[in-house]
């Protein structure tokens, strides 16, 4: 059993309610907008952006993502727009917050 799953077990327990776990992916590809995508290409490219060529920007026409913005391009044009960010921590912690405030 998973560390996960058995936090999930216990708080049951606690709280007296029933679990149901469903392990699957809930998050589908996202499915970019290409005239959206070239749009801000060219935008950033004019603000002195450089981005990779566009032949590894996509791969099969689909970008994987982990989040549920992969459902919301089902639904209505969207991107992924990522951006290099020169940090030696990743992201999603105080640190990262930091560097990203700077003016790079």
């Amino acid at each position: 059993m998973k560390l996960e799953e058995a936090c999930f077990k216990a708080a049951v327990l606690v709280v007296g309610a029933t679990l149901k776990l469903t392990p699957e992916i809930i998050y589908h590809d996202q499915m970019p907008d290409m005239a959206l995508r070239q749009l801000c290409r060219e935008c950033f490219y004019r603000l002195g952006g450089n981005i990779p060529p566009e032949d590894i920007d996509i791969v099969d026409g689909k970008i994987s993502v982990s989040s549920g913005e992969g459902n919301v391009s089902y639904a209505l044009p969207s991107i992924c727009v990522s951006l290099n960010l020169d940090s030696k921590v990743g992201g999603h912690n105080p640190a990262f917050a930091e560097a990203a405030g700077t003016k790079i």
